[in-house]
């Protein structure tokens, strides 16, 4: 199944984590977004040299987004949504 906002509901009081990283041409790059109850409480991207590749992108992506909750002690459930 493929995601949609369509057919995907965040259930009430679960911290969503939405993570991406993406290379093209020598652009690198990651970010992630964290929401809870419908609210964006963070959104954050960053850039990486040339040499990386996207798969570095991707880890650095969900390491930093995990990192984040971990230092802001965020309590209770999350659900992690990789984009590969």
């Amino acid at each position: 199944m493929m995601f949609t906002k369509e057919n995907h509901i965040e259930k009430k009081d679960v911290v969503y984590v939405y993570t991406d990283g993406s290379k093209i041409d020598d652009a690198v790059g990651y970010g992630f977004v964290l929401r809870k109850n419908g609210v964006t409480t963070q959104e954050k991207c960053f850039q990486l040299k040339p040499e990386n590749s996207v798969f570095q992108a991707e880890i650095r992506a969900i390491t930093k987004a995990m990192k984040v909750i971990i230092s802001d002690r965020i309590i209770g459930e999350v659900c992690l949504h990789v984009w590969i």
